[in-house]
């Protein structure tokens, strides 16, 4: 079985956090972008807790073209 790689846009509000554990329980690395640093570290630190190993944070702006340049 290949793992997947899912990369949620706004997943660190209500919703987008629902949709990271359902994904990240079903076995996928799961991806979140964020824009405003300060809660990314809290999220994954809650994330982690609940075993959730396998899911990281980037800070980019996807409304800013230039910023989703890597």
């Amino acid at each position: 079985m290949t793992k997947r790689i899912a990369l949620i846009t706004g997943g660190m509000g209500g919703i987008g956090t629902a949709i990271c554990k359902s994904l990240a329980s079903a076995g996928h690395t799961v991806v979140t972008t964020y824009s405003k640093p300060g809660k990314e570290q809290a999220w994954l630190a809650d994330m982690y807790g609940l075993g959730f190993n396998d899911v990281h944070a980037y800070q980019c702006d996807v409304t800013d073209t230039s910023a989703c340049r890597h």
